[in-house]
């Protein structure tokens, strides 16, 4: 959570052009996210996930059940009673013609 807020601070929406600063940031938290799978999936499913959704800075309701993946946490609104299956991908970006688009 810390090196989160230490490398990237809050996602933006915009457009990010590959190669440049934002891109780096991005491809740090993505390997990050990767290397720390195992333990953010054994919260899937528990109250746990949803707090450690809050602590990236997604704003997630009561009584959510969250499996899935997300990346741009700070850009990511779940309401309450909300259910993200185990394949779903919650992640707020697209890549077109090697520009990074991030999009609540």
């Amino acid at each position: 959570v810390a090196l989160k807020w230490a490398i990237v601070g809050r996602y933006s929406e915009g457009d990010y052009p590959f190669f440049g600063e934002y891109h780096v940031k991005w491809m740090v938290m993505m390997l990050l996210a990767g290397a720390a799978e195992d333990v953010i999936d054994s919260l899937g499913g528990t109250a746990w996930m949803a707090i450690y959704y809050r602590l990236m800075g997604a704003r997630v309701g009561k009584d959510c059940c969250l499996f899935g993946l997300a990346l741009e946490y700070d850009l990511l609104t779940l309401g309450d009673r909300v259910a993200v299956g185990w394949e779903c991908d919650t992640t707020c970006h697209t890549v077109e013609n090697m520009v990074i688009k991030l999009a609540p």
